[in-house]
């Protein structure tokens, strides 16, 4: 078994493992990559920072948008989240 993985892969867990969806296995190999890695490091922080920015602009939209686009915006954004959990 490799046990080290390459940048490319670590992105693609650290991504999964955002959403809850990886092995103990795989999070030990990203666990091991991340050490050696700083760029993965910050990779993984940019990721995570991105989808907190995410989540609270779907519950901090500006109110000057009128009702109806507001709610098209919202609604894509679940659509979006629930699409990827799929």
């Amino acid at each position: 078994m490799r046990w080290m993985i390459s940048c490319r892969e670590a992105t693609e867990l650290a991504s999964r493992r955002l959403d809850g969806a990886i092995s103990l296995r795989e999070r030990m190999r990203l666990g091991l990559h991340l050490l050696v890695c700083a760029a993965c490091r910050a990779a993984e922080r940019q990721m995570r920072r991105l989808r907190e920015l995410a989540r609270s602009t779907r519950t901090h939209l500006p109110t000057r948008l009128p009702e109806a686009q507001r709610r098209r915006i919202l609604e894509a954004m679940q659509r979006a989240h629930d699409n990827k959990k799929a």
